[in-house]
């Protein structure tokens, strides 16, 4: 996953790449905010269990929570903003090189290569990266680091709790690497599915005049949506050799959430009453974690 991660920023230039560093900083920022939720319920909950809710009280929490959703709010609008211009300038400056590079070539290049394989980079590779990957890194990076500053808030809480979900952590992370090593052993079909669906629409295409004339349009509509179909199946054995790995996240994840709300409400009832305030943070760690 870093390695995938490094390989992105080292495709950006040096300008983008500094927009995408700082919309980390930014999202650091935005998960402290979010962490802010924590003493706020904190505070309400060990006011509830001691019976001593006052106007105070009230709007100190209230307080800590403006403060939490509001910078939140303004700190990721900032970011997000960041990664859009960011992944916009990178692809569009990806664009013009490799159409300076294209510019060039022999012809002989062109006789050599498949002209679906050089479309396909320029048009669903480079827009996959513009409005998905942009997107997808950005989320992961602040998913991680909202992951581990809430973690950190947790083990300073309680570090009983805190253990039992760094073990859980790492189950995650072992099913999330296995279903990134069962993507990238497909990634290559898929790309040259993608290039033989721009191939043959490109012919068909070019093409139109002599298919209308002739009234070739059966076959050559066969053969693009031949194309059309093989692609197809392509994305859907994709996504069915990753949905188990998907549906085992996402059940691990509940399991661990009510593990620690089990563990917590035990040892309430033996007596340890700062465990109750860890629901609130299980199920705050969790939605980060399953958006990243």
């Amino acid at each position: 996953m870093f390695k995938i991660l490094k390989n992105f920023f080292d495709f950006c230039n040096a300008e983008d790449r500094k927009r995408f560093y700082i919309s980390i900083v930014l999202s650091l920022l935005q998960a402290m905010f979010e962490a802010l939720k924590i003493p706020a319920i904190a505070c309400m909950v060990s006011a509830l269990l001691d019976n001593n809710v006052t106007s105070k009280t009230c709007l100190t929490c209230l307080c800590i929570m403006l403060v939490s959703v509001i910078g939140a709010g303004a700190v990721k609008s900032k970011a997000t903003m960041l990664q859009t211009e960011g992944g916009y300038n990178t692809c569009a400056n990806k664009r013009m090189q490799l159409a300076e590079h294209l510019r060039y070539l022999p012809m002989g290049y062109y006789n050599k290569n498949s002209l679906g394989h050089i479309m396909s980079v320029t048009t669903n590779t480079m827009q996959n990266l513009e409005n998905v990957a942009t997107r997808v890194v950005m989320l992961v990076c602040s998913g991680l680091l909202s992951t581990a500053v809430i973690t950190v808030m947790l083990l300073f809480f309680d570090w009983r709790i805190g253990l039992i979900l760094c073990g859980g952590l790492v189950v995650f992370f072992l099913i999330n690497s296995g279903m990134m090593k069962e993507s990238a052993s497909m990634a290559k079909q898929k790309f040259e599915k993608d290039s033989a669906l721009v191939a043959k629409a490109i012919e068909y295409i070019q093409g139109i005049f002599e298919v209308r004339t002739f009234r070739l349009t059966g076959k050559r509509s066969k053969d693009l949506n031949t194309a059309i179909d093989e692609n197809e199946h392509a994305n859907s054995a994709k996504e069915l050799k990753l949905i188990p790995y998907m549906t085992l996240q996402s059940f691990w994840l509940k399991a661990l959430g009510t593990v620690i709300v089990l563990v917590s409400v035990l040892l309430h009832i033996g007596g340890d009453n700062g465990l109750t305030h860890n629901n609130y943070y299980d199920h705050q760690l969790l939605s980060d974690l399953c958006t990243a």
